[in-house]
């Protein structure tokens, strides 16, 4: 059992460079915004070592016109990067069926909702009239903890939709996927925790701290 976990998890190391080398031009997008949002974020103080200059920078506009291009963007790579690693035809995972598109529309709209509460948790929490650190960094930890548990049990409903077939809905997915839910919820954390640890030190040591 740990043996094939662990083939696994090389295997998603795998799928992706082959996706890389497939579509290359995937690579570069991402590179580009992110590099592109890092450098408006340099220039607005976002980096700065004092908090408040840290917070306000968060909040400007110029930081946060990159914030929706870029989930698109990364959301409409899952998308491509899943058809073309289920279908094995770079031309074919980059023309998608109206129903293909349709259908993943629903898995971005499920990506949307956690992901606008993460970035305007402020804004959302004045309305209620409670905006403390605590509460903004609570609610953010409690939007991006249940989109990490619910996924799991959604990737079939991902993939299904993202090939444009109606084999899988959200429900569907969930009850079929069983006990393996907890399965890929470990496989999904020790993938992403060395990225997500490393991107934060990144920002820690860019900050001086």
């Amino acid at each position: 059992m740990t043996k094939r976990f662990f083939k696994s998890w090389g295997g998603a190391f795998g799928d992706t460079a082959r996706t890389a080398r497939a579509l290359p031009w995937i690579v570069l997008v991402m590179a580009a915004i992110e590099l592109a949002q890092h450098g408006v974020e340099v220039r607005t103080g976002f980096f700065s070592a004092d908090p408040a200059t840290r917070h306000a920078a968060g909040l400007t506009a110029a930081r946060l016109a990159f914030g929706w291009p870029k989930m698109l963007i990364v959301w409409s790579v899952a998308f491509v990067a899943t058809r073309y690693l289920v279908l094995h035809d770079r031309r074919i995972a980059l023309r998608p069926s109206a129903l293909a598109a349709r259908r993943y529309g629903w898995v971005i709209l499920f990506q949307f909702v956690p992901t606008a509460i993460v970035i305007y948790a402020e804004p959302i929490l004045k309305l209620f009239g409670a905006a403390s650190e605590g509460q903004v960094t609570a609610l953010r930890a409690i939007a991006g903890l249940a989109q990490q548990l619910l996924e799991p049990a959604l990737l079939l409903w991902f993939v299904s939709a993202a090939i444009g077939t109606r084999g899988y809905g959200p429900i569907a997915s969930a009850r079929v996927t069983g006990w393996w839910y907890f399965w890929a919820l470990l496989l999904i954390f020790v993938t992403r925790m060395p990225f997500n640890a490393a991107h934060q030190l990144l920002n820690r040591f860019a900050a001086g701290q």
